[in-house]
């Protein structure tokens, strides 16, 4: 491990102060200022130009002493410069975009304004050892983020926890690094039974995130559950987040199980239009049955009607015979009476 000053920013690099009063230049990360103090390591040291080694190295001794005394000459006049003077120092890049992609392997990476990833970093030691194994510089995100998801299933990673989670952080309040992530997994072609969740935080979680040396998609999940880190991306504990707190996560599931689920819709409405015909069916029988028995109960009740009627009829017939009868009986009376008193007279 080397300490060291950090001089000057450009856009590859910092150029760093070694305690040696070397001159390295480092591989920029987050929160790089002028006139921090860093450690580093030897992989961070970007190797110098071989013209400039050689011609170092062929020069005279007093070539040699002099390259040697020039670090601390630049010290002392850089002192000397600052202490009588105000002036403003240029500042670390920044960076537009984070998107993170925690499996096992918990991976970070940078992104311009074009989608272009500007640098990879693992976050824990798997994210490590399957970034050693590839070359994401420069790569569109979604083609990064594809080889990720393949290095990680052919590592085994993905063997029991078929889940991946995808965080992104923008420097501004747009989407676009979010909505790239979204339309790669809809127009992927790939049948992986993988459960991909993407969601998009503030960029201020990428900036905690740093500084906890996690990533900014394993900040966010820490902050909003209070399960073990072990667990954090559990399938269960993500689907708990999304409906207790109604986060802003979008649940992108496998195509065969996309398929799957279309098949079954089909099939139920397939199943639920048979029933509603049956039903419908069942409707017009039920209502003809219904017509039937009214249709007969009319015909009964016209019927009946018809009987009274006829019965009235008869019963209107008998008492006129009846009357004829009594007034026949009446009239025969009558004469017997008068033949009888003719008679008797």
């Amino acid at each position: 491990m080397y300490k060291g000053k950090i001089l000057k920013f450009t856009h590859q690099y910092a150029i760093v102060c070694s305690d040696s009063l070397a001159y390295e230049k480092i591989k920029l990360k987050p929160q790089m200022k002028i006139g921090q103090t860093i450690y580093y390591f030897e992989e961070d040291v970007i190797a110098p130009n071989s013209e400039t080694v050689s011609a170092a190295s062929g020069s005279s001794s007093f070539g040699r002493l002099f390259f040697k005394a020039v670090p601390v000459l630049a010290a002392l006049f850089m002192v000397a410069f600052l202490f009588n003077h105000q002036i403003i120092l240029p500042t670390a890049p920044a960076v537009y975009a984070v998107v993170s992609i925690d499996i096992n392997p918990s991976v970070s990476l940078q992104v311009d304004e074009d989608g272009d990833v500007t640098y990879a970093e693992g976050k824990n030691n798997d994210g490590k050892d399957l970034l050693a194994s590839l070359n994401l510089i420069d790569l569109p995100l979604e083609h990064a983020v594809e080889s990720i998801i393949r290095a990680a299933a052919e590592n085994g990673y993905l063997d029991k926890n078929k889940r991946i989670f995808i965080a992104t952080a923008e420097s501004d309040d747009q989407k676009i690094i979010t909505n790239m992530v979204e339309s790669f997994l809809a127009d992927s072609t790939t049948d992986d039974p993988y459960t991909v969740y993407v969601t998009k935080v503030d960029y201020t979680l990428y900036e905690k995130a740093e500084k906890e040396h996690v990533s900014v998609g394993h900040y966010y999940m820490d902050s909003v559950t209070e399960v073990e880190d072990n667990d954090l991306f559990d399938e269960a504990v993500i689907d708990d987040v999304i409906l207790d707190t109604e986060a802003p996560i979008t649940k992108h599931t496998p195509k065969t199980e996309t398929q799957e689920m279309k098949k079954q819709e089909i099939e139920d409405k397939q199943e639920e239009r048979q029933d509603t015909q049956e039903q419908k069916k069942d409707n017009i029988e039920i209502k003809q049955q219904e017509k039937i028995e009214t249709q007969e109960q009319k015909k009964e009740n016209i019927q009946e009607k018809q009987e009274e009627k006829q019965e009235s009829v008869e019963e209107k017939q008998n008492e006129k015979s009846e009357t004829r009868e009594e007034k026949t009986t009446t009239k025969e009376e009558k004469q017997a009476d008068k033949k009888s008193k003719s008679t008797n007279k």
